[in-house]
């Protein structure tokens, strides 16, 4: 990527809808985006399963892939994932690394025969699975120097808010604090309130007169560059418990059904720090912390199908519902600056969770579909294609703060696209042994891919099945480039992000 090119540009698109609330363009893309996780048999084949079902993480992409278990089934997974992020400020490029253990996915299923050769439906299943859709652990450290100052997002705030506003509050910070948190002035949102009165109070910013009816405001750290510390954390998943049930039509057709439970637990906590060597400035140095806890809860709906045309070759098709999340969110935030000319510390520890009313969130809805080839029972070639529109994400305010979040659903209209993901994986079985593979390549959700690039990935594993139990592994890798935005701030990171996984899962028939 081109940061010297893209980075103001960055700035002129992003400090809107990145700044004013709890909720970012990142955390809707975090809540719609599904990583390639479950059993390593499905991870090995990079997810390409739709036409194929018989195995529990296939129902995710098909829920008509129950039906084609010949008897019961439970599978348990665990994953080892390591993320790996070189970030790019200015000239500056630092490397971080994060590993991860998590449960990513188990379940069962229970078919049920029908031996009436004369029935239509020949065969019945019910499933129940549970998988994690996208982790949300993730770790960012960078530093480096450009010319952009935080000083200017504080004095952004705060422009439009009369001076007298803040002279009239109560002087215990804590107080006013919580003050400007249940306030809104023309149109402007309590967050934004807020960072403006942490910028007033240590100094970072002045009003450009005394006057109490003032409106505008400067940037008290000043510099021709300034160095700069960026830290990101974050702990979390995206999960779903999906209930299924399917039936198999003379063995020949497949339809099935999922009702999906949607979970979110996510916390992140985002440190930046600058600072400038200029006699020009008071204000020499900034210490900004926030802090976000995000607990949701959503519904979606998957139907689909499989029509086997020949004993070898199987197509599949799904539809995908959109997924109706309810969201809260509580944040925190720290602010010291430091003046250099006075020697002396300004800071502003509020102490006080603001807690958001509930909001709502739909992602965009999916299709899927699928093809395989199977030779003799012994070798199999998927192929899946996807299709899925994320400028149909939409927030719902549900009364709270409109403004702000029609400001968002409008970025987001502008900004994400429609994306097809494509998938191709294939199995060979050499006995009790079955060796495996697979690539994926998942398009940019932003209308610039300068912002985000495409995703590649491969996958490759193997099983062994023994009795009526079988152990698997796999190994998967992709990687793909984006700007991290500094929440509450108008900067941003280039990162290089990859994600290594290794997958170990047992499943057993009974």
């Amino acid at each position: 990527m081109n940061k010297k090119h893209i980075l103001p540009l960055l700035l002129s698109i992003f400090t809107i809808p990145f700044v004013s609330n709890a909720q970012t363009m990142d955390d809707s893309f975090n809540y719609t985006y599904e990583q390639l996780y479950g059993t390593p048999r499905f991870v090995a084949m990079s997810g390409a399963f739709g036409a194929l079902g018989g195995d529990l993480s296939a129902l995710k992409v098909n829920p008509a892939g129950s039906a084609v278990f010949s008897s019961n089934m439970a599978s348990f997974t665990l994953d080892n994932q390591t993320y790996r992020n070189a970030v790019s400020i200015g000239d500056a490029t630092t490397h971080t690394k994060n590993n991860v253990f998590s449960i990513s996915q188990a379940g069962a299923v229970f078919v049920f025969n029908n031996y009436n050769t004369k029935s239509t439906i020949n065969k019945f299943s019910v499933a129940l699975n549970f998988e994690t859709k996208n982790s949300l652990n993730n770790k960012i450290f960078g530093f480096g120097k450009n010319n952009y100052s935080i000083g200017d997002y504080f004095a952004s705030q705060a422009n439009g808010i009369p001076l007298s506003t803040f002279n009239n509050l109560s002087t215990n910070l804590t107080n006013a604090y919580i003050e400007l948190g249940d306030r809104h002035y023309r149109g402007l949102s309590n967050r934004a309130m807020q960072n403006a009165f942490l910028g007033y109070e240590t100094f970072i910013i002045n009003p450009t007169s005394n006057n109490n009816n003032t409106t505008t405001y400067q940037s008290n750290f000043n510099g021709t560059s300034y160095n700069k510390a960026y830290e990101y954390r974050a702990t979390g998943y995206n999960g779903v418990l999906i209930a299924n049930a399917a039936m198999a039509l003379k063995d020949k057709i497949y339809l099935g059904l999922n009702l999906n439970s949607h979970f979110i637990n996510y916390e992140k906590r985002n440190y930046a720090y600058e600072e400038t060597k200029s006699p020009a400035s008071n204000i020499s140095s900034i210490d900004f912390e926030n802090f976000q806890n995000t607990i949701g809860t959503g519904f979606s709906v998957q139907i689909g199908a499989i029509a086997k045309l020949t004993n070898s070759l199987r197509v599949g098709a799904s539809y995908h519902s959109p997924t109706w999340y309810t969201i809260s969110d509580e944040t925190s935030q720290f602010l010291e600056s430091f003046d250099s000319s006075n020697n002396k510390y300004y800071t502003v520890a509020p102490d006080v969770i603001n807690l958001y009313p509930n909001y709502d969130l739909r992602t965009p809805s999916k299709l899927n579909a699928s093809v395989a080839y199977i030779v003799s029972n012994k070798a199999i070639i998927s192929f899946d294609y996807g299709y899925q529109d994320y400028a149909n994400i939409k927030y719902y305010a549900n009364n709270y703060d409109p403004i702000y979040f029609d400001n968002l659903n409008h970025f987001i209209k502008n900004n994400y696209k429609a994306v097809s993901t494509y998938k191709i994986g294939a199995e060979y079985r050499i006995k009790a042994l079955s060796l495996r593979g697979g690539y994926r390549y998942e398009e940019s959700p932003y209308k610039n891919n300068l912002y985000m690039s495409d995703l590649e990935g491969f996958s490759f594993g193997l099983g062994y099945t023994f009795y009526n139990i079988r152990i698997d592994a796999s190994y998967d890798y992709a990687s793909r480039d984006y700007f991290n935005t500094f929440q509450h701030s108008n900067q941003a990171a280039s990162v290089s992000h990859e994600r290594d996984n290794i997958s170990l899962g047992i499943s057993f028939n009974f």
